[in-house]
């Protein structure tokens, strides 16, 4: 089941489960995901870039591909608050690139999911890095 009308009758807890499996989606840098989970008003917020449309992440993330950069694996720890309608994920975020055999990067994110009809939408995310770890 994908995040669509049937989910919005399962438990947060469930919920939750499959909002998580559509961050770590996300991390893949996968431009098609990015456009259909993002609503076209989103808002991204990264230090490197500044505030974002969900346009400027799309062509950011093809961009990112075509030079080969690219998230091996993305580990994280996760809190939540949610109502009927909103879905905020608060998480520790501890990634690495391709090719590297340690983490890279310590971030901690926030997004936020909507429900549109019946579909959650992400409307918002960002990303404080903590800890670079691979200027280090």
């Amino acid at each position: 089941m994908g995040l669509d009308g049937a989910l919005v009758k399962s438990s947060a807890t469930d919920l939750l489960v499959r909002l998580d499996l559509r961050e770590r989606e996300l991390w893949k840098n996968d431009p098609v995901i990015y456009q259909a989970t993002l609503i076209p008003e989103a808002i991204l917020v990264f230090a490197e870039t500044g505030v974002i449309s969900r346009d400027q992440a799309v062509e950011a993330i093809r961009q990112e591909n075509a030079e080969g950069r690219r998230w091996a694996d993305v580990a994280s720890r996760k809190s939540t608050c949610h109502s009927w309608r909103l879905m905020w994920l608060f998480y520790t975020i501890v990634s690495k690139r391709d090719g590297s055999t340690r983490p890279t990067v310590v971030a901690l994110a926030s997004s936020v999911y909507v429900r549109r009809k019946d579909t959650w939408k992400l409307a918002f995310h960002q990303q404080t890095e903590v800890a670079n770890l691979a200027m280090r």
